[in-house]
C-alpha cells in the first residue's frame, strides 16, 4: 500500500509539472503574439508619419506653372511615341532614325511622364498605388524646387539635342525643350524670390 501511495504521488506531481509547463509555453506564445501586433502597429504608424512629413516638405509650384508643366510633360511623351513609331512624318526621314535616337525618345517619354506625376494634384497622382508619394520618397530631389528645376533643364537639353532629320520634329523638339528650360529658369527664380522673402520651406532633418 505504501508503494502504491508513492507511485500515486509521483504521478500527481508529474501531471502538475506538465500542466505548469504547458501554461508557461502558452504564456510565451501569447506574449510573442502581442509583441508582433505591437510591432506591426508601430511600423504602420511610422510609415504614415513619414508620408505626412514627406507631403509637408514637398515644394508646390503655383497653379499656372503646374498646369504648364503637366501639359509640356504630356506633350513630350506623346511626341516621343509619335516620332519613335513614325506615326507623323515621311518615310525618308524615318529611315535615318537610328537606335540612339530611338533610345532618346524612350527616355524622353519616361521623363515626360515623371514631369506629369511631379506636378499632378496629389489626390489624383496617388490614386491606387501612390506613385507620387513613392516618386518623392525615393527621388527626393524631385520634391524640391531646385532639384525639379535642374531635372527640367536636363530633360529640355536632351530634347534640344535630339535634332531629327524631319523639319517638323526638329521644331517640335526645339519648342518643347526650350519651354522646359524656360520653366526650369522660372522655378529657380521662384525659389530665389522665396529665399529673399524668407518664405522658403524648411528642409526635413534626417532622423536616426
Amino acid at each position: 500500500a505504501l508503494v502504491h501511495r508513492k507511485v500515486g504521488l509521483m504521478a500527481t506531481a508529474s501531471s502538475s509539472a506538465g500542466g505548469g509547463g504547458g501554461g508557461g509555453s502558452g504564456g510565451v506564445a501569447s506574449a510573442a503574439g502581442r509583441l508582433a501586433v505591437d510591432g506591426a502597429k508601430a511600423t504602420a504608424n511610422a510609415t504614415s508619419r513619414s508620408v505626412v512629413m514627406l507631403s509637408t516638405y514637398v515644394a508646390q509650384n503655383p497653379t499656372s506653372v503646374k498646369f504648364i508643366c503637366c501639359l509640356l510633360g504630356l506633350a513630350l511623351s506623346v511626341a516621343s511615341v509619335l516620332s519613335m513609331f513614325n506615326l507623323i512624318g515621311n518615310e525618308e526621314a524615318h529611315e535615318k532614325w537610328d537606335r540612339s535616337r530611338t533610345m532618346q525618345s524612350a527616355y524622353i517619354f519616361f521623363f515626360g511622364m515623371v514631369i506629369v506625376f511631379c506636378e499632378l494634384r496629389e489626390e489624383w497622382a496617388n490614386k491606387g498605388c501612390e506613385l507620387q508619394v513613392k516618386l518623392f520618397r525615393y527621388f527626393y530631389f524631385l520634391a524640391t524646387q531646385p532639384g525639379r528645376a535642374v531635372f527640367y533643364f536636363y530633360v529640355g537639353s536632351v530634347s534640344l539635342l535630339m535634332w531629327p532629320e524631319s523639319d517638323l520634329w526638329k521644331w517640335i523638339y526645339l519648342s518643347l525643350g526650350g519651354a522646359l528650360c524656360l520653366l526650369g529658369a522660372i522655378m529657380i527664380g521662384l525659389r530665389c524670390l522665396q529665399c529673399c522673402r524668407g518664405e522658403a520651406p524648411d528642409e526635413p532633418q534626417a532622423s536616426a
